[in-house]
Order: C-alpha cells, then structure tokens, then sequence
C-alpha cells in the first residue's frame, strides 16, 4: 500500500513542469504579498527608513 503510494506520488513529482509550476507559484505568492503590503500600506515605511540612512536622494529621484 505504501509502497504504491509513493509510486504514485514519485510519478507525479516526476515531471519537470510540475516542478516549475511550484516555483512559479511560490514567487507569484512572495511578489503579491509583496506588492499588496505596498498597495494598502503605502511607501511611507520605504521613506523613513531611507531618510533614516541618508539615501533620501535615490528615493526623490524616483519622483516621490
């Protein structure tokens, strides 16, 4: 039972598209969270860590 069992599973992890599918998936997560910290958030965080480090510069070069 077992032993079919991870057969079954060996079968289906076995192929390279699976594989790239989780990957993709898994960055995809990483990046939406990301960007919806940012969306509701704002960049004011972003701001004042950079005006704490004296890199408040970069930041208004980028129109902010």
């Amino acid at each position: 039972m077992v032993k079919s069992l991870l057969n079954a599973v060996n079968k289906l992890l076995s192929h390279d598209d699976f594989g790239k599918l989780l990957l993709r998936l898994a960055v995809g997560g990483l990046m939406l969270f990301h960007g919806l910290h940012k969306l509701f958030d704002g960049v004011g965080g972003i701001s004042n860590m950079l005006v704490a480090k004296r890199i408040a510069g970069v930041y208004r070069l980028w129109g902010f």
